[in-house]
């Protein structure tokens, strides 16, 4: 049986994930005690945060992790959400180590949180988990750097060039 290469592409974007998510933790805790009550680091945290809940909803959507209370922005630490993520990137991983191509082309039936019924295939809400938590990582290195922080660098390429080493 001949691998699928999507399989093999998202294992890296989950490697990737991870690497970013220690980034974008160790990004927040420098941000000076001072400009932690500041709104800029507080949006930073909750979007944090948020990536965090997007992700494990889609993964309870995907028959990964059990159901729990959804929080559009949480007012979470950035220890709280990298321990959530570490959760969810277990998951992650458990997925797709199930997977083959068939797996990535099946339909997914959920319900947004608006009440809009949809169907994904497997691999587009991969592909979608992954995109989300990009977006929001540039806008947390903003405002990051607003409050006083240093900056994460979790652009792709950046990590590609150093994860064999």
């Amino acid at each position: 049986m001949v691998s699928d290469p999507r399989l093999a592409h998202f294992k890296v974007m989950l490697a990737y994930e991870r690497h970013a998510t220690v980034a974008v933790e160790r990004s927040l805790l420098s941000v000076p005690a001072a400009g932690r009550a500041e709104p800029g680091y507080l949006k930073a945290a909750a979007i944090f945060g948020h990536i965090q809940q997007a992700t494990y909803l889609w993964l309870v959507r995907l028959g990964e992790l059990e159901a729990r209370p959804f929080e559009m922005f949480p007012a979470w630490s950035p220890e709280q959400s990298a321990a959530d993520a570490a959760e969810s990137h277990a998951a992650m991983e458990r997925l797709l180590a199930g997977l083959d191509g068939q797996g990535l082309e099946r339909a997914v039936a959920y319900t947004s949180l608006d009440g809009t019924a949809y169907r994904s295939t497997v691999g587009e809400i991969l592909t979608h988990v992954f995109n989300h938590a990009t977006y929001h990582r540039g806008q947390i290195a903003l405002l990051v750097a607003g409050a006083g922080g240093e900056r994460a660098t979790t652009d792709f390429i950046a990590f590609s060039r150093v994860k064999g080493g």
